[in-house]
């Protein structure tokens, strides 16, 4: 086929082309995606040598899952029906979160009468979009499981009940809780190398494609309290290991945010993991403290209720500690994915 020939045939090409998305099209003024259910469309050509028709698919390119908001926020402690009344459920309301992640010690102590009698009247608002760890105060017992999985039940939505791991997808993010109680205090599941629960995080990382990840539990591996907690340096090896963007924490009653670093203190803004501690969800409040502090303290916020707001993007994300009415101490910044 000379070139005049092969210009004469652009116009069939387009035509052919055309009548075949537009008969994929679910509608009318619709575009054609991925997103939409389509993945292809049929396109019909003249073989420029032979001169015959060929029928050929056409890759569409997906669309991009949307941005969304996550909150998260820990140590509730519910003690009383109105669960402290200091304001952050009506931020978690006012944020319009796709996803909730309680980080730990929702209640004081760990029965399921509590969580029914205490923590279910006002937290309970967000228990469809709630993705909870488990924290010490619940002391892995089996109310946390009977409320979160259903009563007698032996796994659900927050992992199997004595393990509490467990991980989801949600717009293109992907989700790890684990289960930080194998701390001196608080010490019911291991993690150590090689523990149960190491394997199955590396195995379900090493298995999940999305590029960027968030991890939650509810003790910080750092953190400027008293106490440090060694027993999480496996989990945090793993996490950067595996280009984790963010370690979300509660257990401190305060706010801290630590520059991306790795599991010996070193920062890596390319590489690192970001930990945000936000044990600011209702119990009483503390001070932050500047014993065994990391030289890698990008901000902290002390005797101030909030909630963490994340609005995640594909490939990136922006945080905000979100203070309750008549506070004015706040955080906020972004990151992009590894």
């Amino acid at each position: 086929m000379n070139q005049r020939s092969f210009s004469r045939s652009l116009p069939k090409l387009m035509i052919c082309l055309l009548i075949a998305v537009g008969a994929a099209l679910p509608g009318p003024g619709s575009v054609a995606s991925a997103a939409a259910g389509i993945t292809s469309v049929a396109a019909a050509r003249e073989d420029m040598l032979t001169g015959a028709n060929v029928t050929e698919l056409i890759a569409l390119r997906p669309d991009p899952p949307p941005s969304f908001v996550v909150a998260a926020v820990g140590d509730m402690e519910c003690t009383t029906t109105d669960c402290q009344g200091v304001g952050t459920t009506n931020l978690v309301a006012n944020m319009h979160a796709k996803a909730f992640l309680p980080l730990g010690d929702l209640i004081f102590k760990g029965p399921y009468t509590n969580f029914a009698t205490f923590y279910d009247p006002t937290w309970g608002a967000f228990r469809p979009s709630s993705r909870p760890e488990i924290g010490n105060h619940e002391n892995l017992g089996g109310g946390y499981y009977d409320y979160w999985d259903g009563i007698g039940k032996t796994t659900g939505p927050v992992g199997t009940r004595g393990e509490g791991w467990y991980s989801f997808n949600l717009g293109g993010w992907h989700f790890v809780g684990l289960n930080s109680n194998c701390v001196f205090d608080s010490m019911k599941v291991s993690c150590q190398p090689g523990s149960p629960q190491i394997n199955w995080l590396k195995a379900d990382l090493a298995a999940d494609p999305s590029l960027c990840t968030i991890a939650f539990m509810h003790h910080p591996y750092y953190s400027t309290s008293a106490t440090q907690y060694p027993e999480l340096r496996t989990i945090f090896e793993t996490l950067y290991q595996h280009h984790v963007e963010l370690y979300l924490a509660g257990h401190t009653h305060y706010y801290q945010r630590f520059y991306p670093q790795d599991a010996n203190g070193n920062r890596n803004n390319a590489l690192g993991v970001t930990e945000i501690v936000a044990g600011t969800g209702g119990a009483p409040l503390a001070n932050v403290r500047s014993l065994g502090a990391s030289g890698n303290r990008a901000r902290q916020i002390g005797k101030t209720f909030g909630v963490l707001k994340l609005t995640l993007h594909p490939g990136s994300y922006k945080f905000q500690f979100v203070p309750v009415a008549g506070s004015t101490e706040t955080d906020s910044g972004i990151g992009t994915c590894h």
